[in-house]
């Protein structure tokens, strides 16, 4: 339903839209950056990995392409869900704070959140299987795990798409309503 916002409200949407587009261009252009060094230097994807077994000597092109092209749906995922949170924003500065809209814009933005960090845990392990292949035998690593770095962005993200339901729930309800008055 569209209203007259708040005053307070169109500024912080003004600001987390801002927000939104300065992170979608700092987010493509780390990853432009980090993609090109490392089809200049395949070796560079040694730096991304603690633990010493990427062996920088070791990563064959074909590898860094590869492992470029496993964590390349990460930052997609990432780009998507800041546009849908522009966008959710944008509508707030309109007015428009719970309608089907903004419940579906939230629920992109946090199931494409949710993708994101389950898709970079398993880049993650896809990767260093990838650049390890080329290990003699017994320093090859599968390596699985889900730290602190990648649990709390699911869990923040599964918090998000929660609440774009309740926001589509209470849409629902605010159009129910409507239709009996």
């Amino acid at each position: 339903m569209q209203q007259e916002p708040p005053r307070e409200l169109v500024r912080v949407s003004r600001t987390m839209q801002w927000f939104c587009v300065g992170a979608i261009v700092l987010v493509l252009i780390g990853s432009a950056d980090a993609a090109m060094r490392v089809m200049a230097e395949p070796g560079a994807l040694a730096t991304f990995f603690d633990g010493g077994y990427v062996h920088a000597e070791r990563i064959t092109m074909t590898q860094a392409v590869m492992a470029v092209l496993v964590n390349a749906p990460t930052i997609a995922l990432i780009a998507y869900a800041l546009h849908a949170l522009w966008a959710l924003f944008g509508a707030f500065r309109k007015g428009d704070l719970v309608s089907s809209r903004t419940a579906d814009l939230m629920r992109r933005a946090g199931g494409a959140f949710v993708l994101a960090a389950v898709w970079s845990a398993i880049a993650h392990t896809l990767s260093i299987l990838l650049l390890t292949l080329n290990n003699p035998v017994g320093e090859r690593q599968l390596a699985i795990g889900l730290s602190s770095d990648q649990l709390f962005p699911l869990l923040l993200a599964g918090v998000l798409f929660a609440i774009g339901h309740v926001l589509s729930v209470a849409a629902a309800i605010e159009a129910e309503n409507r239709a009996f008055v």
